[in-house]
């Protein structure tokens, strides 16, 4: 993509990637679309290093040394790359080709994108996912979780001014469902019921819970999905749309479904025999596969939804504090 020196075949490569069957047609997952922001993102990078590697070169004006291949000029490409970005693909994919150049080029202390560009691509992005969360209100799930992890990436490096444009009365239920409920998410919590089955008795007072167990496989699954993994900073995001929300039954309705969710998580996991299990008498009736490893990877989903719950739950009671409108709030 970077070495194409005519800016319709670029723009045409990157429409290709967008729309083809062959990628699209029978999608499972997001990551075949983490894959796709990757490869706009390593074309990013090739092309800063390409440039820098010409520069040196002719500073160093050898020409006994073969010369590098010139490409076409780092805005040039840029554009040709976002036209592509066109009709023939529904408007959540193009966050994959704008995000991922945002996050190739890097944090503008890099200093390898001009200020108009990067105020241009960040524009676009928030263009596409405005755009995007207007679409889906036919609730694409693939979509909303493509949204949801391109915008988790890409927040830290936008301008404030930039930030203010998203429609956070979309946002907020989006985020919350590609969270707490998708199929990358946290499921509904409904993960936790299936580990009760799992978990055996090895002999009278001791139970094992195995690494090779349907359910072990699960919570694996989820703490490695794109959106799992970083569910610190996608609190972070979900607590800010809780801030600027400008529908307060938007806030409240975010209030009752995590209170939904918290109480999946309790009950569900008190339906299992490792809720039985004291911590300080883990040693004695757990193996050490599962004390070493299934019971801690649990452990480390469970932190994560603890720390994450409270981030956003700070974020709704500041608002509350703040927002006499939405403290005598109804929920009507």
């Amino acid at each position: 993509m970077t070495t194409l020196n005519n800016p319709l075949n670029v723009t045409l490569l990157t429409s290709q990637l967008l729309s083809a069957p062959a990628i699209w047609a029978r999608l499972k997952g997001l990551r075949p679309c983490m894959r796709c922001l990757s490869v706009f993102h390593s074309a990013a990078q090739a092309l800063t290093r390409h440039q820098t590697a010409l520069r040196v070169k002719n500073a160093a004006q050898d020409s006994t040394q073969p010369q590098l291949e010139r490409t076409l000029p780092r805005d040039d490409w840029i554009r040709a790359v976002v036209n592509g970005a066109d009709e023939h693909s529904p408007r959540w994919r193009h966050l994959l080709v704008i995000g991922g150049l945002l996050l190739g080029f890097g944090p503008v202390e890099d200093d390898h994108l001009s200020r108009n560009m990067r105020a241009t691509l960040e524009v676009a992005l928030m263009k596409a996912v405005n755009a995007s969360l207007v679409d889906l209100a036919e609730l694409d799930d693939l979509g909303e979780q493509t949204v949801t992890v391109v915008l988790n990436h890409t927040f830290p490096t936008l301008s404030d001014q930039v930030r203010t444009r998203v429609d956070y009365n979309l946002l907020l239920p989006v985020l919350l469902r590609a969270t707490l409920h998708s199929s990358e998410g946290l499921r509904s919590a409904y993960f936790l019921g299936a580990v009760d089955m799992d978990v055996q008795p090895i002999s009278e007072t001791q139970f094992c819970w195995p690494e090779n167990s349907q359910s072990f496989q699960t919570v694996q699954a989820i703490s490695s999905s794109p959106i799992v993994s970083s569910l610190g900073p996608l609190a972070r995001l979900t607590g800010h749309a809780v801030e600027q929300a400008t529908q307060p039954y938007l806030v409240t309705a975010a209030l009752e479904d995590i209170e939904g969710f918290a109480r999946t998580v309790y009950l569900q996991w008190r339906q299992t025999k490792l809720s039985e299990i004291d911590a300080s008498e883990e040693h004695v009736h757990l193996n050490n596969e599962s004390l070493t490893k299934t019971l801690q990877t649990l452990w480390k989903v469970l932190r994560s939804i603890l720390f994450a719950t409270v981030i956003i739950l700070r974020s709704a009671i500041g608002r509350l504090l703040g927002d006499a409108g939405l403290a005598n709030h109804d929920g009507g």
